[in-house]
């Protein structure tokens, strides 16, 4: 998109200036060409800055009031990532790979808690259930 609007922009320059030419007006090219490369820089700006504001979810209502709520992540390894989320009444540890997704655990949902907390009653539990 961006390098669309680009070639655009360089294509209107090049078929003005042989317009311009013919009229006989003096083109002073430097002067007109920062202009447009500033005049550039500025759109592509506003359009980055519109980008990074709408990634982040800022200007759509409601996405931050929802009913999941990612309280943390933790990457383990390339493309391994675990993920502490609470949904209603439920607080939910998801690991995923690039293959699938599994919940690992589920408690209800409780004041927050350490991270690490969570992850080593998590392991306990699950050394109860090997033994």
């Amino acid at each position: 998109m961006i390098v669309r609007a680009f070639v655009a922009t360089l294509l209107t320059v090049a078929w003005a200036v042989p317009v311009w030419a013919a009229t006989g007006q003096d083109l002073e090219l430097v002067p007109m060409g920062l202009k447009v490369l500033a005049s550039l820089a500025i759109v592509l700006g506003l359009v980055l800055f519109l980008y990074a504001v709408l990634k982040r979810g800022n200007l759509v209502p409601g996405a931050k009031g929802g009913e999941i709520k990612v309280v943390e992540i933790r990457h383990l390894a390339p493309k391994k990532t675990l993920y502490l989320v609470t949904v209603k009444d439920r607080t939910l540890l998801i690991g995923t790979t690039t293959e699938h997704m599994e919940t690992l655990a589920q408690w209800p949902s409780q004041p927050a808690e350490d991270f690490a907390e969570v992850l080593a009653e998590t392991e306990q539990d699950k050394a109860g259930e090997d033994v």
